[in-house]
């Protein structure tokens, strides 16, 4: 495997955990909730608990990818890239999962959390 799908791979994993940790705060809030998540520091005070523990678990998934890289957090413009580049990959996987149990949550037959268990393993297909 390659690192290129072993970043992928680590922030899908980072996306569904976060996801699969707080549905039900997620599927409350509108989707900008998770994208100040994901890209504000956890040490700023306008975020929430939850909101701070998400930023916590990116931070720490952005350092992993950048020590994969033998990139050191010097602040220049490859650190930023690759942080920004995993923020938005984690922002557009959380909000498509949110997005897919919210149409499930509307259509008939679908109201039954056991019926909505295949959410849980549901992963994006192709190659953007």
């Amino acid at each position: 495997m390659n690192i290129a799908n072993i970043i992928v791979s680590l922030a899908d994993g980072t996306a569904e955990g976060i996801f699969h940790s707080f549905t039900d705060t997620l599927l409350n809030e509108p989707f900008h909730y998770i994208e100040r998540a994901v890209k504000t520091d956890e040490r700023d005070d306008d975020l929430t608990p939850v909101q701070k523990e998400i930023s916590r678990q990116v931070s720490h998934v952005i350092a992993r990818a950048c020590k994969s890289l033998r990139i050191v957090d010097t602040g220049n413009e490859e650190d930023k890239l690759i942080g920004m580049w995993l923020r938005k990959l984690i922002v557009v996987h959380i909000q498509h999962l949110a997005h897919a149990a919210r149409k499930m949550n509307r259509e008939p037959g679908h109201a039954e959390p056991a019926k909505r268990d295949h959410l849980y393993h549901l992963k994006p297909e192709g190659n953007a």
